[in-house]
């Protein structure tokens, strides 16, 4: 496990489907039920929140209200004082949109002891996985699941989408 992002550093994070998201929002990840998972506004005392979103953009960073609308499916609004997004019903599978977050925690990179996907969720953000008991240098790829565990599921390392997850640790008062 290493560090890939320290605690107030930014991350982009694809918006869920048709999740509504402002500039300024606190922020969670989550997943649809669907295989589908991504960043939304946290609008519940339980959920756990990651940071604050300070920009939308589209994948390659431009700024979502400067963009071609060839680049984003879904609405912008922009007041001048607000920015808002409201994702398309696809967006985690075609334009990627994404919640610029400056996380709360670190971020880890961290290798899965198999190949994720393998079980359902172990690839998708907003998923929980449980260290390895015989390896806590590793994630047990096989322990993906909804419920609260060690570490929430933000992505897959883009360089190693097959072994490598992207990671916060969940602190124990975040698992009551």
């Amino acid at each position: 496990m290493k560090l890939y992002k320290k605690a107030g550093e930014v991350i982009g994070v694809p918006i869920l489907e048709s999740a509504t998201v402002t500039v300024g929002d606190r922020m969670k990840v989550a997943n649809d039920g669907a295989g589908a998972g991504g960043s939304d506004a946290a609008d519940a005392v339980t959920d756990l929140e990651i940071g604050i979103c300070e920009g939308i953009t589209t994948p390659t960073g431009t700024p979502v209200d400067v963009a071609s609308s060839n680049d984003y499916d879904g609405t912008v609004t922009n007041s001048g004082e607000t920015l808002t997004y409201v994702a398309s019903a696809d967006n985690t599978t075609d334009k990627k949109i994404e919640a610029q977050i400056r996380c709360f925690a670190p971020i880890y990179d961290v290798e899965a002891d198999a190949t994720l996907g393998t079980t359902t969720g172990s690839d998708i953000t907003g998923y929980y996985i449980d260290v390895l008991t015989t390896d806590s240098t590793k994630v047990d790829e096989s322990s993906a699941s909804t419920s609260v565990q060690n570490y929430l599921i933000l992505s897959t390392n883009p360089a190693k989408p097959t072994t490598n997850l992207l990671v916060i640790p969940v602190m124990t008062q975040d698992k009551q």
